[in-house]
């Protein structure tokens, strides 16, 4: 699942839409890396193309149930964004882990904010790349708590530890890691409204304030200029914007 997001994620940067997303195209290659085949319905979101007509809306061939992975806007001929194939991925994840019993509160929101019928509170890529069910993998990754202090430059590229963050520098761009690991590490994706915790990724009436203040709590993450973002979503697109 992680892979696959990291996929829409990228998708994501590039604004392109499959449209049509299923397990059928992706697949795994020998290094179990996951890589995402057949793109014949894909889109530019500026140059989209319906998947239905609207014969096939009227006389309900959008609601057949061989389509219901797909997302309801597109299903109902209307405008969307890569947000679309989130709808798809929660579909076809939960319906492949139908029949295991996961008694976790967690695995349950991550679904129900995949499956938002309506795409503006549906969850995108790189807020579900840090969902909690997630945080497992993110322990100590990156972890240089017990590296001592150093300092090397390389023609126009300097890079420096210091008090577990490390500071890379270049004439073009730089950027902060930050040790993910401490004794006071909080939780990597979720913070505290209102005496109450919930996800960092719950709807709010401000999404965009909420997304800020997320970013802000993160214990393990990367910044760019004055943007935080998670380390797994470190892409060149960030390091030239």
């Amino acid at each position: 699942m992680k892979q696959m997001l990291d996929v829409l994620n990228f998708l994501r940067v590039q604004k392109i839409v499959i449209g049509d997303f299923k397990f059928d195209n992706m697949m795994l290659a020998e290094n179990l890396k996951i890589k995402a085949i057949d793109f014949g319905h894909a889109v530019f979101e500026k140059k989209q193309k319906r998947l239905f007509s609207d014969k096939d809306i009227k006389n309900g061939k959008n609601n057949h149930k061989k389509y219901l992975y797909i997302a309801p806007e597109i299903r109902n001929g209307q405008s969307c964004s890569s947000i679309a194939d989130i709808y798809s991925f929660g579909y076809s994840s939960q319906k492949y882990i139908n029949g295991i019993t996961l008694k976790d509160d967690k695995v349950n929101d991550f679904f129900e904010q995949c499956l938002m019928s309506d795409p503006k509170n549906r969850i995108s890529a790189d807020l579900a790349l840090i969902h909690p069910i997630f945080n497992p993998l993110y322990d100590f990754v990156f972890c240089f708590n017990s590296t001592k202090n150093f300092e090397i430059s390389d023609n126009n590229t300097k890079i420096k530890l210091h008090d577990r963050v490390v500071y890379y520098e270049h004439p073009e761009y730089s950027f902060e890691l930050h040790c993910c690991s401490s004794k006071n590490k909080r939780e990597f994706s979720t913070f505290k409204l209102n005496s109450n915790e919930k996800h960092l990724l719950r709807k709010t009436a401000n999404q965009e304030e909420a997304e800020q203040r997320a970013y802000g709590l993160l214990g393990f993450r990367a910044i760019v200029g004055n943007v935080v973002i998670p380390i797994q979503h470190l892409a060149f697109s960030y390091l030239t914007s």
